[in-house]
């Protein structure tokens, strides 16, 4: 009699799990595969102030949040020094990246392809620089886009980037935004 219950309490819960796992497999089928995160800043210098500060890969740990953490990537350079071909590839605790400029236009913008673990994950961003507040201030605005496919698990986790990333990204360019209204006007 005891047996029959145990067998029983077995078989409704893999009935149950049976049906978690079909309920969370159709729910990824609600989840567009591709998603984008995005922020602006208003920042009180022009943007050929900015620009040499997204431009050139190795100013980004001056101003970027995740430089802050620790442990502190290990970080390489190579490539020229700022714009199209500049790359950074790093190594912390969470794993490896890389990172290069593909576009770059002077005062204006900047695109790259991002890479993490040897390009399991990929993404595509775009800085935008534009003048606001005639001439006196630059809108920065800091997007990243991918694609998830159709693997159930990376698009419930790209439900995470958003608020993730996008927090990233808010607190980088208000780091920007106090490092370069701090610099003098006249230098």
């Amino acid at each position: 009699m005891r047996l029959i219950k145990i067998g029983k309490l077995i078989k409704i819960s893999l009935v149950t799990l049976a049906g978690l796992v079909v309920l969370l497999l159709a729910g990824s089928l609600l989840i567009p595969p591709h998603w984008q995160v995005e922020r602006s800043i208003d920042i009180g210098v022009t943007p050929g102030v900015v620009f040499p500060y997204v431009n050139n890969l190795s100013k980004w740990p001056q101003w970027t949040r995740w430089y802050q953490r620790e442990p502190k990537p290990v970080t390489q350079y190579s490539g020229p020094e700022e714009g199209v071909g500049a790359h950074s590839s790093w190594q912390d605790a969470s794993g490896q990246g890389e990172m290069g400029i593909t576009v770059s236009v002077s005062d204006w913008a900047i695109t790259y392809d991002l890479s993490f673990e040897r390009g399991e994950f990929a993404a595509r961003g775009e800085i935008l620089l534009r003048p606001i507040m005639q001439g006196s201030g630059t809108r920065v605005t800091w997007r990243t886009h991918g694609d998830s496919g159709m693997n159930p698990v990376t698009k419930y986790f790209q439900l995470y980037m958003n608020p993730k990333i996008g927090t990233d990204f808010q607190q980088s360019l208000e780091r920007l935004k106090d490092k370069l209204e701090a610099i003098p006007k006249n230098a």
